[in-house]
C-alpha cells in the first residue's frame, strides 16, 4: 500500500452512543396520555352538564305537575279584639293560612267559610288553615253570640 493509498483509506468512524431509553416513558406517551385524560375530563364534564340540566327539567315538570308554583304557603295575620277584626277587610291568596290573635280582654273566635277557631282567651292565638276554601269573597264574623251584632265581622278575599 502506498502513502497515497493509506492517506485515502477511511477508518470506519464509531457511531455516537445512543442514549438508553426506557421503554414506554417517554414525551411522546406522557403528550397522549394527558391528551386522553382531558378528553375524559371533557365527555365528563358534557355528561355532568347534561344530567344537570335533565334534574332540573324533572323538578320544573314536577312543580307544574304539583300546581304549588314553587311557593310557600302565606300565613296572614288576624287580630281580634273589642268589638273589631282587623284588619278590615281581609285578603288572602289560595292555599293561605290565618294566625288569629285576641287582643282583646273577652273570648274571642274568628268563622270563615264553615271554618271556625276555638274560642280564644286574651292574648291566646289559634291557626285556622283556609287552604281549602275556593277563590271569593267569604263573610267573616266571631261567632261567640253578640259579637257579630256588636261590629265583629268584615269580609275575606281570597285569590
Amino acid at each position: 500500500m502506498t502513502v497515497t493509498e493509506a492517506a485515502t483509506e477511511t477508518k470506519p468512524v464509531a457511531a455516537a452512543p445512543t442514549p438508553k431509553r426506557r421503554p414506554g416513558l417517554n414525551t411522546d406517551t406522557l403528550a397522549l396520555s394527558a391528551m386522553f385524560v382531558a378528553l375524559f375530563a371533557f365527555a365528563a364534564a358534557i355528561i355532568g352538564v347534561g344530567v344537570a340540566f335533565r334534574a332540573i327539567d324533572e323538578h320544573q315538570a314536577i312543580v307544574a305537575a304539583s300546581g304549588t308554583g314553587g311557593s310557600a304557603a302565606t300565613t296572614v295575620q288576624v287580630s281580634l279584639s273589642e268589638f273589631m277584626i282587623m284588619p278590615k277587610p281581609l285578603s288572602a291568596p289560595v292555599g293561605s293560612t290565618l294566625e288569629v290573635v285576641n287582643d282583646g280582654t273577652v273570648e274571642h273566635n274568628l268563622s270563615v267559610g264553615g271554618l271556625t277557631t276555638p274560642n280564644l282567651a286574651s292574648g291566646e292565638r289559634a291557626e285556622l288553615d283556609i287552604g281549602g276554601l275556593a277563590p271569593g269573597t267569604y263573610p267573616v264574623t266571631c261567632a261567640i253570640p253578640g259579637h257579630k251584632e256588636a261590629g265583629m265581622e268584615t269580609t275575606l278575599t281570597i285569590g
